[in-house]
């Protein structure tokens, strides 16, 4: 499932690539409106597909026990992700970060 998601989401961010891309002419040539608002959701659907795409990375390395450097945001994630798991089974006990 993991690898369906993932090469999911590079494909919205391979077309969300093409697509900011193919607006970069007219974005440039008008100074308001226009392509502008297309322009910033193609570039917000590109960072947030590639942050997703680094998360899946980060946490498969994660638990491979592969990760040199801990990422602030990915780890914080993480962290939501197990409350959520553990919210959900009834456990309440709280999560320690790990070394």
């Amino acid at each position: 499932m993991r690898r369906i998601v993932f090469f999911g989401m590079f494909a919205v961010a391979i077309w969300a690539l093409a697509e900011l891309w193919a607006l970069a002419g007219p974005v440039w040539e008008q100074r308001s409106g226009g392509p502008w608002p297309a322009a910033l959701g193609y570039a917000a659907l590109l960072v947030g597909s590639f942050l997703y795409l680094g998360f899946l990375l980060y946490e498969a390395d994660r638990a491979a026990g592969r990760v040199k450097r801990p990422i602030a945001l990915y780890d914080r994630w993480i962290a939501a992700k197990q409350r959520r798991i553990n919210k959900g089974s009834g456990d309440s006990r709280r999560l320690t970060r790990e070394a």
